[in-house]
């Protein structure tokens, strides 16, 4: 694995489904990273952990250049179908509930949706729905996977006992991860995003049987948002607040620091959140001998270091990550101009002449008069910029109040937010609780 491939280190959190998005990116003409037969073979091991049997089949014959395709890989497809047609069969009377909609809506708004008020269906006809909603989701049907998990999550959470608790949680997972897979088809992440939420508010009230195993789960949570994280159009806000809790940013310190790379990228490029820089760079230092790639090692040089010139250096290196990240491929435009514009702001602030020319070289690109005059605006600076000589000269600059009172209120207002949240949420569960009880 090289330094601009995380996949080797983010998969192990991964269900097998979610994998293969990262392993068709890696295929693709876009990426040069691993031979194209290697990513296909790799793919093809993936695929064989699910019971996607025709794509599997297709794979297969194109890995092995059209070979007789094993007769295990047919009879296995046939069993599949004879399993969702038997299923079917066994679940139908949950099923012809589900499809009248006024009904289900009317169970729902009196809060009756449980095995209780469905007549002629037990928790035996709930578990044949559930295993008929795996297997829809492990043949790569995510849509009709999603709703049915959706339903079985509800009606297990309406049960008593342990192993309906643990089914509903299982369910919450599934339909996450159905979801994330139809959206990178539609490109409709809300409900990923609402889903996301749910989960990380059960996994934070759960109660584990160990520390460890509430780390272990909360891992997963995070790898899977990345997905929604870099794909909503909130997502680079949503990053920033959940992964800097404190709970959440010691799992990633203890479990998956390579995902510092997400959380840096995602504060370097959201120009209303430099308020977490600071926080940023500290992270980075505590973590430099347990993880570090261009991303990190750009912001130590210039944050750390005070090296411009190293800072610099990094940015090709990180040009070169972000474009052969999956999730971080269409952000290196804006990744690149706005570390230029925070070399030319650390350096603006101990230089009080600068020269045009010579800061060019340092950010690896034609600085304009028009450039520098913006930043210096858009930065509240006090300089000159003499033209016919091609420098800037700095006045002394005092204390940006007005900044200062900016970042504190919005770092106030998003904690704020996030605690508003947590408490309807929590209001929501007791509702529901005091209801079932």
């Amino acid at each position: 694995m090289t330094e601009y491939d995380l996949t080797q280190k983010v998969t192990p959190f991964l269900d097998s489904h979610l994998v293969l998005p990262l392993l068709g990116f890696l295929r693709g003409d876009s990426v040069d990273i691993y031979a194209k037969a290697d990513v296909l073979k790799a793919e093809l091991d993936v695929l064989q952990k699910t019971k996607m049997q025709d794509t599997i089949i297709d794979v297969y014959k194109v890995v092995n250049k059209d070979s007789q395709v094993p007769d295990e890989m047919t009879q296995e497809r046939d069993e599949i179908k004879n399993n969702i047609a038997n299923l079917l069969k066994t679940c139908k009377p949950l099923m012809d509930v589900l499809q009248d909609e006024q009904t289900v809506k009317d169970l729902r708004t009196n809060n009756d949706f449980s095995l209780s008020n469905i007549k002629g269906v037990d928790i035996s006809v709930l578990d044949s729905f559930y295993s008929l909603a795996r297997l829809k989701y492990q043949t790569g049907q995510y849509e009709d996977a999603a709703a049915m998990l959706y339903d079985a999550k509800l009606l297990y959470q309406a049960e008593q006992g342990i192993e309906a608790q643990d089914k509903a949680y299982r369910a919450a997972w599934g339909k996450l991860a159905s979801e994330i897979l139809a959206s990178i088809k539609s490109g409709q992440w809300d409900v990923a995003s609402e889903d996301l939420n749910e989960l990380r508010e059960i996994i934070d009230a759960r109660q584990f049987d160990s520390n460890l195993q509430q780390l272990e789960h909360r891992s997963w949570w995070i790898h899977w948002s990345l997905f929604v994280f870099w794909n909503h159009p909130n997502g680079r806000s949503g990053i920033i607040d959940q992964f800097f809790l404190e709970k959440y940013l010691s799992v990633i310190q203890n479990s998956c620091p390579w995902v510092l790379r997400y959380l840096a990228v995602a504060v370097v490029i959201n120009k209303r959140r430099r308020s977490q820089l600071k926080d940023l760079v500290k992270v980075i230092e505590q973590e430099s001998n347990t993880y570090s790639d261009p991303v990190l090692k750009f912001l130590a040089n210039l944050y750390i270091k005070v090296d411009f010139e190293g800072a610099q250096s990094e940015l090709p290196a990180c040009s070169k990550v972000l474009a052969n990240d999956y999730f971080l491929h269409s952000f290196v435009a804006d990744f690149l101009e706005n570390s230029r514009v925070f070399i030319f702001e650390s350096y603006a602030k101990i230089h009080k002449v600068i020269d045009l020319d010579s800061l060019s070289q340092r950010l690896g690109v034609d600085v304009t008069e028009k450039w520098v005059a913006n930043l210096i605006r858009n930065a509240r600076y006090s300089a000159k910029i003499y033209s016919d000589e091609k420098r800037v000269v700095m006045a002394e600059q005092s204390p940006n109040i007005y900044q200062q009172i900016v970042e504190r209120t919005e770092g106030a207002t998003n904690r704020s937010n996030i605690l508003q949240k947590n408490v309807l949420n929590l209001e929501k569960r007791l509702k529901a609780q005091t209801v079932k009880e």
